[in-house]
């Protein structure tokens, strides 16, 4: 079993944060650099900082992650960077789903939130943001179990359950 989906780090909401403190210091240096005479070396150092910083955040958000599982371990690839988790570790799978709301409160999206409690190792934490159409939720409210029932997160935790009983 596998799947692609879009990651968010744990990091994404702390990186904003201060990204928004780093741009005081940016914003000194590029008057420094204007008072020396380049006005265009410090609007293109603002807007270097505002693309990277803008770069940097939407891949935070949006890390491309994907997992695949076979009869003794999942593997998690997050960005590249792999994770494997043996089933025999596992003391128990927890799959949760969270609404997040939009900013000042207009808005939202849910996650689809799965926990692996391991023996040895820390917990292991994967989130990713579940797809609802929300005219479509207002219509008929039924399609909010059935978008709840169909995740990927679900369909592992089950698979793994399954699979490592038969071993």
């Amino acid at each position: 079993m596998s799947a692609k989906f879009k990651h968010q780090s744990q990091w994404a909401n702390f990186f904003i944060i201060a990204g928004f403190l780093g741009i005081i210091p940016v914003m000194f240096v590029g008057e420094t650099i204007s008072d020396s005479g380049s006005k265009a070396g410090g609007v293109l150092l603002l807007l270097g900082y505002f693309v990277v910083f803008l770069g940097i955040s939407l891949l935070l958000y949006y890390l491309p992650a994907e997992f695949t599982a076979d009869e003794k371990s999942v593997v998690f690839s997050i960005f590249g960077i792999k994770k494997r988790i043996l089933y025999s570790s596992i003391l128990e799978i927890k799959v949760t789903r969270e609404f997040i709301r939009g900013y000042r409160g207009s808005g939202g999206h849910y996650d689809e939130v799965i926990t692996f409690v391991l023996r040895e190792d820390e917990d292991f934490t994967c989130r990713r943001t579940i797809k609802v159409d929300f005219d479509k939720l207002a219509d008929d409210p039924e399609t909010l179990s059935e978008t709840f029932s169909d995740g990927i997160f679900l369909k592992l935790k089950e698979y793994i359950e399954n699979n490592y009983r038969a071993a």
